[in-house]
């Protein structure tokens, strides 16, 4: 295990920071003037607003946050997901360019979502437990940060999936809310010491996408920013 020193670790988080910071907000005339794009992942290449996917909830940033050692050890360790093959590929806006999601950086806890059942679409609790699963993309900045879009997804029929919204019987958590907060308690909780990490409810994008179903659902905003290394 690498050990950061005080000067190391203020590097990282002064690195971390300014990733999010100084990400410039839009200047595209086709998003409110707080979407920032930086935050959110996007379906296409394109990484226009009407194409938004998922927002960033977790920033991984020190000396491990590189993709070999992080995608390959660190993660999977921590969290118990493991890579799957993603034939969704998804876009992350990152220092002004689009660029595709790290193929080794896709993450599941299972894959039975893509088999799909017809209570899932009216009822989350009559879907089956073993059809839902935990999913994280990923991509590097090539400085010591890793961006992720933790969420949960659930089968919606037998056409697809969805995330789950902000509601009175999921404790007003949206299944991107959910999913974060288990990534940031499983490193917490196994190794508190060599992963500390912060909030920051200042960076997220709160902005809600219709999912299949036609539920509305979005994050809380919060973002989580963990040291590794």
């Amino acid at each position: 295990m690498i050990l950061l020193t005080k000067a190391q670790i203020a590097v990282a988080i002064a690195a971390g920071v300014l990733l999010f910071a100084a990400s410039p907000k839009s200047a595209r005339s086709d998003a409110p003037p707080d979407f920032v794009y930086a935050h959110e992942s996007f379906k296409d290449s394109s990484c226009s607003y009407y194409k938004r996917a998922d927002p960033v909830g977790i920033l991984f940033y020190g000396p491990a946050a590189y993709p070999y050692f992080f995608y390959n050890k660190d993660f999977p360790y921590h969290t118990g997901l493991r890579v799957y093959p993603d034939s969704d590929t998804q876009y992350f806006y990152v220092d002004g360019y689009c660029q595709a999601a790290d193929s080794t950086g896709n993450f599941a806890s299972n894959l039975g979502v893509s088999l799909g059942s017809p209570l899932c679409a009216v009822d989350d609790d009559q879907c089956p437990h073993s059809i839902k699963r935990y999913h994280v993309r990923s991509i590097w900045n090539g400085r010591n940060n890793i961006m992720m879009t933790p969420h949960y997804d659930v089968p919606c029929g037998r056409i697809g999936h969805r995330i789950t919204a902000a509601k009175a019987s999921n404790n007003y958590e949206s299944g991107y809310d959910f999913a974060r907060r288990k990534v940031q308690n499983d490193f917490r909780h196994s190794s508190p010491s060599e992963h500390p990490h912060e909030m920051s409810g200042a960076h997220g994008n709160t902005v809600r996408t219709r999912q299949c179903g036609g539920e509305l659902a979005g994050g809380n905003g919060d973002l989580i920013k963990i040291t590794v290394g």
